[in-house]
């Protein structure tokens, strides 16, 4: 049976990257009134700012290429009471 290299961090190693994107938003919502002065709400809304890629730094010999999807789902449900008439 063959062994697998095994490869140390260095201790302390850490790698950031930062980066404003851009994208774009599509979402929706409804809101209605459930009985009395009770009020639903259901919204949801996704995006998506394309992707972001970034290359490590070789950490103990050995390079990272990375390209990550940035997307995002939110669902939201509301209930609300509206006081007076």
């Amino acid at each position: 049976m063959e062994q697998q290299p095994r490869f140390a961090t260095p201790p302390g190693f850490s790698e950031s990257a930062t980066a404003t994107k851009t994208g774009w938003t599509l979402g929706g919502g409804v809101e209605t009134m459930l009985w009395s002065n009770w009020i639903g709400r259901a919204e949801y809304r996704y995006s998506d700012f394309g992707h972001v890629s970034n290359t490590l730094p070789a950490a103990a010999g050995i390079g990272f290429n990375a390209s990550i999807g940035v997307r995002s789902s939110i669902a939201m449900l509301g209930l609300a009471y509206k006081f007076g008439n």
